[in-house]
């Protein structure tokens, strides 16, 4: 018999008077249509302010390519406006500055990395902007 990682579990709704808000929503539209990123952000916002939205963790977007450039402008919206991502197979990962500022205290607590590293040719160890 394969081995199985999932468990049963049955999903309940939280709250049963959710009035005739719908719980999904489809955002679809056109280049040019301004800027949408930010009135979605603003609409979350709200739907947080007003207590819909209780936990981040509640809100999930479907692309079809995290790594589209207008994906990723649209996350950086988000994030800039207070929603925090996470888009594990975005390949942003090394980009969010907090990141880059973990990374920079780690080499800076082992200084000596940068003599014991070895480096491939062409390889260079320091960050770029």
């Amino acid at each position: 018999m394969a081995q199985s990682f999932r468990f049963q579990k049955t999903i309940k709704s939280v709250s049963h008077n959710r009035g005739d808000r719908p719980a999904v929503f489809k955002v679809a539209g056109t280049d040019g249509q301004g800027d949408w990123a930010s009135q979605v952000a603003a609409f979350l916002t709200s739907r947080r302010k007003d207590g819909i939205i209780k936990d981040w963790n509640q809100v999930a977007f479907l692309f079809r390519s995290v790594t589209n450039d207008k994906v990723v402008d649209f996350a950086r919206t988000l994030e800039q406006n207070g929603i925090p991502i996470y888009a594990p197979r975005s390949n942003m990962f090394f980009e969010r500055e907090e990141i880059r500022f973990m990374i920079g205290a780690i080499l800076f607590m082992f200084p000596q990395y940068g003599s014991i590293r070895q480096v491939r040719e062409g390889q260079q160890l320091g960050v770029s902007n």
